[in-house]
């Protein structure tokens, strides 16, 4: 359906999600809440498909007009009933932006939480294309596209202080990636109070002290590391909605703010 590619208000449907700040508070909360988790397992096996594409009715939580959701089957897991899609990477949006689940919802948490004000300086650290309009009306000045981070880095040693007041990464982070080094450096560009908010390919239950390939996923080591970094409140937050288009079994978006 279509919807206004503006956000004048910069208002949003509340963002619900179950925040962990260690591996032990997410495995405390998955025995306490492992109906609740099965539920929605069960649910998204039960819309497999051997169409090519599966089509869901709801909200869309950034411009709070009604939609639909796509998401593609090729690829997904493989059930007897058909195949189950890629809900983190699927479900777009119908609205004009068209943007789909992480995309979505990383925007749909910044504006309900206060990360993002209207006032606010931002860099946008990789693919932010999608997000782009959304983030130019709702931000006093967007910088992101290759060359980003540079830049920032450079208006920093111009300014001999801290420009920005909100950094998102969409999916740029590995578990090679995600050190102290660069969460420090990050944390240096951000003015007091400022935060870090990403989304990033990341397995809760990982095995502590794995290898770091260029391509593993995130583990809970990257709490430790952005509080050694620099960063305060440091905290995964775990989200599901099927009437915000946000379905799949490990949406996370993570924030820390910088100290």
């Amino acid at each position: 359906m279509p919807g206004d590619a503006r956000l004048p208000a910069c208002s949003t449907a509340p963002f619900r999600a179950a925040e962990f700040r260690s591996r032990e508070e997410f495995e405390t909360y998955f025995r306490e809440n492992e109906r609740l988790m099965a539920d929605r397992w069960l649910r998204e096996q039960s819309l497999a498909s051997r169409s090519d594409r599966v089509v869901l009715d709801g909200t869309c939580g950034l411009c709070l007009e009604e939609a639909e959701f796509t998401s593609h089957t090729e690829g997904g897991e493989a059930t007897a009933a058909g195949r189950v899609p890629n809900w983190r990477e699927g479900m777009m949006c119908s609205c004009d932006r068209r943007l789909i689940n992480r995309q979505r919802a990383l925007l749909h948490y910044v504006l309900d939480t206060g990360a993002l004000e209207p006032w606010m300086r931002v860099l946008g650290l990789g693919d932010m294309a999608a997000m782009e309009p959304v983030l130019q009306t709702c931000s006093a000045r967007l910088v992101s596209g290759p060359g980003a981070l540079l830049q920032a880095g450079r208006e920093r040693d111009g300014l001999k202080n801290p420009n920005y007041h909100l950094i998102l990464s969409a999916d740029q982070l590995t578990k090679a990636t995600a050190v102290k080094d660069l969460f420090a450096m990050l944390r240096r560009i951000l003015v007091g109070g400022g935060q870090f908010v990403f989304t990033a390919a990341f397995d809760p239950r990982a095995a502590p002290g794995e290898a770091a390939g260029p391509d593993r996923p995130c583990d809970w080591s990257l709490i430790p590391q952005l509080l050694d970094g620099g960063f305060a409140n440091a905290k995964a937050c775990l989200y599901w909605s099927e009437e915000f288009g946000y379905l799949g079994p490990g949406n996370f978006i993570f924030a820390a703010q910088a100290a």
